[in-house]
């Protein structure tokens, strides 16, 4: 099963042609059914995705090419004298998935979603949901707290140009496969800016990453994207702007996320991420500009206490 997902995987043994595959089942055909189209466009584009060798939707089922269970995050954990090489490689795969897709074919179906005022404002409400509310025990924002978040999330939602963004991009969906990097689980895809895939990977509650190695693998992003005429759209000096304010709304939703595994599924084994994903959010706080309706809604410091009152009095 995925980290997040009711879909389920299993690994088939071809013994005569000592061959295995992965193949996923999800019987309803809600959460991978833009997985096929994505991953055909990915693989014309040149991008490293696993083959599909079959799929049946009204099977629910996908056969997909195996490329092991080795995850990045893995990787840099076993190889920590590896970790800026990986990262780097991480950062160039992700310039040329926004590179090479765009302009967007509007025949797919990230076309017909994006990261706008409403996406942003119901991740944030999620993580109202699931790790104030759901995990934490704190009181729900009253309507003008609310209010000042959805001002903030269409402030989000006007960074541009909009390019393919994976939506989830960071170590758990990087494989390493013959020594090269795959990248898994793209069927939510949707428009954004590039601060939002880029937040997933510089901002990741799962690998810890120096502010002067956050902005070395800024400028490697930027390099890696120069040749593809998106780069003539990006005005890098407010997409790093854009990059810190996205990733605060990034990191407080992946703390949501981790929490909604316990709260949804009763799964712990997301629940040590919270505190990184809130020390990230805290960390931008002190750094950055961001509103201070927006902070004083939020309260990620008294999120974080909650977080180590639970800890203490599990």
């Amino acid at each position: 099963m995925g980290d997040g997902s009711t879909r389920r995987f299993y690994r088939l043994l071809d013994l005569a042609a000592k061959k295995s595959y992965i193949l996923l089942s999800d019987p309803e055909w809600r959460q991978s059914q833009d997985y096929a189209p994505h991953q055909l466009a990915l693989s014309k584009a040149q991008i490293p995705v696993p083959q599909f060798w079959r799929v049946d939707p009204s099977s629910g089922i996908i056969l997909m090419e195996d490329l092991g269970d080795e995850l990045l995050q893995n990787r840099m954990a076993s190889n920590p004298q590896e970790k800026e090489a990986w990262l780097k490689q991480a950062v160039e795969l992700l310039a040329h998935l926004h590179g090479r897709l765009f302009p967007v074919s509007q025949e797919l179906p990230v076309s017909k979603r994006s990261f706008d005022e409403a996406k942003y404002f119901e991740e944030f409400s999620f993580t109202l949901e699931h790790l104030r509310r759901g995990y934490l025990g704190l009181a729900a924002l009253d309507p003008e707290q609310l209010e000042s978040l959805k001002v903030f999330c269409a402030e989000l939602g006007s960074f541009g140009p909009q390019v393919f963004c994976h939506r989830d991009y960071h170590c758990r969906n990087l494989l390493v496969h013959q020594n090269r990097l795959f990248m898994i689980d793209f069927q939510d895809a949707r428009l954004g800016s590039p601060a939002y895939d880029l937040a997933s990977l510089l901002f990741d509650a799962y690998t810890p990453i120096s502010e002067s190695k956050r902005e070395e693998l800024f400028t490697c992003y930027q390099k890696a994207v120069a040749p593809f005429p998106l780069a003539q759209l990006i005005h890098f000096k407010e997409l790093k702007e854009d990059l810190w304010k996205v990733a605060y709304q990034r990191t407080l939703k992946a703390a949501g996320s981790f929490a909604s595994f316990w709260t949804r599924l009763k799964k712990e084994s997301h629940l040590v991420y919270i505190e990184p994903a809130l020390k990230l959010s805290l960390l931008i706080e002190n750094t950055v500009s961001i509103p201070e309706n927006v902070r004083s809604a939020l309260e990620v410091d008294k999120m974080l206490k909650a977080l180590y009152a639970k800890k203490s009095n599990p």
